[in-house]
């Protein structure tokens, strides 16, 4: 599988998507998006799309965040917004709510006020914003 995610990586997604129920399909979906969202980003968001809410989903989702998360705040927000685990899209938020506070606080306010956040996570973010 590393063979086939290092040359095919959309090659690779295809044999996850033709066996989720696979015990390590969790596991590769994180090499599989590592390696294809720095090759084509467009394509990996589209597949991700179109995985079934469960586990592989999830962790596709955490790892497209993670990878775009440097370079791209706000598109690791709205990616990080479509996770279903309520716990892990808040603590997800957080995380990026807060550099891209401290980066560009215009973008992010733009962005958390346009996002559905349940009052705890509006109240924490509130805590972060930048005061004049």
């Amino acid at each position: 599988m590393q063979r086939l995610v290092q040359r095919e990586p959309a090659s690779a997604a295809q044999l996850i998507t033709s066996n989720l129920e696979a015990p390590n399909a969790a596991a590769h979906v994180s090499t599989v998006v590592h390696q294809w969202s720095r090759e084509d980003l467009p394509s990996t968001g589209a597949w991700i799309d179109s995985l079934p809410t469960g586990a592989v989903r999830e962790k596709a989702i955490t790892t497209l965040v993670g990878a775009v998360d440097g370079f791209d705040l706000d598109l690791g927000w709205r990616w990080a917004a479509k996770l279903a685990d309520e716990s892990a899209r808040e603590a997800t938020l957080l995380l990026l709510g807060e550099r891209w506070l401290k980066q560009d606080p215009s973008a992010a306010q733009t962005a958390m006020a346009n996002t559905p956040l349940s009052t705890g996570l509006q109240t924490r973010l509130q805590a972060l914003r930048p005061h004049p």
